[in-house]
């Protein structure tokens, strides 16, 4: 079979699709319209096919995955390596593996010449690991899973040859192992029999933390030194975050994200033989601490990131501090990310963001000061066409702030727009400054889109978080509602032309607001979204069982809160229902059964409601293949238009 490349053809009928966006950028350039014009939803969607590099350590090779089709246009996902020369890439490349014998979900270098991959079998989409040879190709296997999941835990800079690798099994066993990439040979250095999710090992070998989750609590477990066994030492509930990072060089203590007797997560410094004290490194007054950036040739912690209304960084090293300010005036100031380095830090793998960019990733040598950019263009649509986000706070009727985000439509005067409002999916995620392609379609359409953080999500604080806790449908919904209020008051938006989109958590307010605030919304679309509480709450994963009781506190338990589910459980309103609907639902998505929603549907289209459902294959993260979506994102560009009486400039 033979491998081709995909170049701007990610969606398939490519050629078309870019002839058109070339046509409409050429017609735009000459019109002294300031609109731009209408591009195909195909070019929202097009992204670069190659992604995740990743530079060895030596900075002699890059490894990179490609998107491409086969020979009978089944799509592939192949794993590259391609030479570095004095900090530039060599035009050729080499394709080491693809997916005929397993789905690539992952790689990372051991060393300059052996590639760690996660490959997900195709009978029971389990992921093992195996070693690949970068010059030859020769494959070695490190593990299988077997009752449970294998995962890659470090890749042990200081052995040249061994990597630590867990595997769980049916009995609750996590087994510690150290596998030799040339051949596979396994030893067991360590085992826990509780869930364990994470195992984090010390530069000495000897220190080393075990990270459970056990029921609703995360408890961690050390070893100190070669006498002592595993023991634990540190129990906390699901309101704190506690999430040991690494350890510190030659020492027993580790970097911590932790908000143990705070508001906001911090970056702190943690040893197990004293669990109750931290060491503050950092913290916000606003924002929750998410990550830090770690130099192995310096030994020391770069950075500290968190999520202002961009993303922000707390520097402890003035070179990566310099590194930083110098790249954002190369990159005009979009969102960076310093992804890898080689060992001795000449090299690095940048990669971008912005509202109006997709995304790339560059090649930045520091010796000549180069930067090449490592990604493929994509730009179906000029940048100028893209509407930019622009960070937004309004008070929540209980006068708690909100923060979010209003994309205006390029060439439209902010006043009296159609407008969509937008919750992000995840009722414990947040929305943040980036290119979104379903915000930019919008707006390329003439929609204003608001994306709020309401109560509940993250990155501000416990408070903030446990505020959403029993709230769907209540005060999270009225900060949903609010948003759409302050459009209105603001005058951006025509009090009668506003919708709600929504996907998973987003669909369920699309279809409350549709129920709870009637009138408010003049159309509303529900991707994938839960209609009856009840049934979210009893088709939580089996493996979930554990936290339940978590489960029962944030979103609500059927016995103690049933008035409150069923109060706010839209399934039970339909009565109430006279907004039109647009409900797509993947035809496998165990958290919202097939015959729920089509039950559903069959009674409002009773009841006298418009309501238009599709449903495709697909599981709860939404239909299953780039066609299928695509067609939903027409019809639903289509069922805005027709409802919000959308009339093109």
């Amino acid at each position: 079979m033979k491998f081709k490349r995909r170049r701007k053809d990610w969606l398939g009928k490519a050629d078309v699709v870019v002839l058109i966006c070339l046509l409409f950028a050429i017609y735009w350039a000459l019109s002294t319209n300031t609109r731009p014009p209408l591009y195909p939803v195909e070019a929202f969607f097009a992204l670069s096919p190659r992604t995740d590099f990743q530079i060895s350590r030596d900075g002699k090779h890059l490894g990179y995955i490609e998107s491409g089709v086969d020979t009978d246009g089944t799509p592939l996902r192949g794993l590259f390596v391609q030479s570095v020369i004095a900090g530039t890439p060599d035009a050729a490349a080499r394709r080491i593996s693809d997916e005929r014998d397993g789905a690539i979900k992952g790689y990372a270098w051991k060393d300059s010449s052996t590639l760690l991959v996660y490959k997900e079998m195709r009978e029971n989409r389990l992921v093992r690991i195996i070693a690949i040879d970068a010059g030859t190709g020769r494959s070695t296997s490190l593990a299988m899973p077997q009752d449970g999941p294998v995962r890659l835990e470090d890749i042990l800079l200081h052995d040249p040859h061994r990597v630590l690798i867990s595997r769980d099994g049916a009995d609750g066993v996590s087994t510690l192992m150290q596998v030799d990439v040339r051949d596979g040979q396994q030893t067991e250095i360590a085992a826990l029999p509780e869930n364990v999710i994470a195992w984090i090992e010390g530069d000495t070998g000897l220190a080393r933390t075990a990270i459970s989750r056990i029921g609703s609590d995360l408890w961690i477990y050390a070893q100190q030194d070669a006498e002592s066994g595993l023991r634990a030492v540190l129990t906390v509930d699901f309101r704190t975050v506690f999430q040991p990072i690494r350890y510190a060089p030659g020492s027993g203590s580790l970097y911590v994200l932790s908000n143990r007797n705070r508001d906001k997560v911090a970056l702190v410094k943690w040893n197990p033989g004293s669990p109750d004290a931290e060491e503050l490194l950092f913290a916000s007054e606003s924002f929750d601490v998410t990550g830090m950036d770690y130099s192995e040739g310096r030994a020391q912690v770069d950075s500290a990131s968190y999520r202002d209304s961009r993303l922000a960084y707390h520097f402890f090293a003035a070179k990566s501090e310099l590194l930083h300010r110098k790249l954002r005036q190369r990159l005009d100031d979009r969102e960076l990310v310093l992804s890898g380095s080689n060992a001795d830090e000449t090299l690095y793998i940048v990669r971008t963001s912005g509202d109006r960019d997709p995304g790339g990733e560059y090649l930045y040598y520091a010796p000549t000061d180069t930067l090449t950019k490592l990604t493929l263009d994509t730009e179906l649509i000029p940048p100028a066409a893209l509407a930019g986000m622009q960070p937004v706070a309004y008070a929540a009727r209980d006068g708690r702030d909100i923060e979010g985000y209003l994309t205006l439509p390029v060439g439209l005067e902010a006043k009296s727009l159609p407008c969509i409002v937008m919750p992000h999916r995840n009722p414990w995620g947040r929305d943040r400054w980036e290119y979104n392609p379903i915000v930019q379609l919008f707006a390329n359409r003439g929609y204003c889109v608001m994306q709020m953080n309401y109560r509940g999500s993250a990155g501000y604080g416990r408070a903030f978080r446990e505020a959403g806790f029993g709230q769907w449908g209540l005060e999270m919904q009225d900060d949903i509602t609010d948003a759409a209020n302050w459009l209105i008051a603001t005058g951006v938006a025509d009090a009668n032309r506003i919708g709600i989109f929504g996907m998973n958590y987003g669909g369920y307010a699309a279809i409350a607001g549709a129920a709870f605030t009637p009138g408010m919304y003049g159309a509303a679309v529900s991707y994938g979204g839960m209609a009856n509480l009840f049934t979210t709450y009893a088709t939580v994963p089996h493996e979930w069982d554990g936290i339940l009781p978590m489960i029962g506190e944030v979103l609500g338990d059927p016995i103690r809160d049933k008035g409150r589910l069923v109060a706010t459980s839209p399934i039970f309103h339909l009565d109430r229902i006279r907004t039109p609907l647009f409900i797509a639902h993947g035809q496998s998505d165990a958290r919202v059964p097939r015959a729920e929603i089509a039950s559903m549907v069959r009674l409002l289209r009773q009841s006298g409601a418009q309501v238009k459902y599709m449903t495709k294959p697909g599981d709860h993260g939404g239909f299953s293949s780039a066609s299928d979506k695509l067609q939903f994102y027409h019809s639903m560009v289509q069922f805005f238009d027709s409802k919000l009486a959308f009339v093109q400039e």
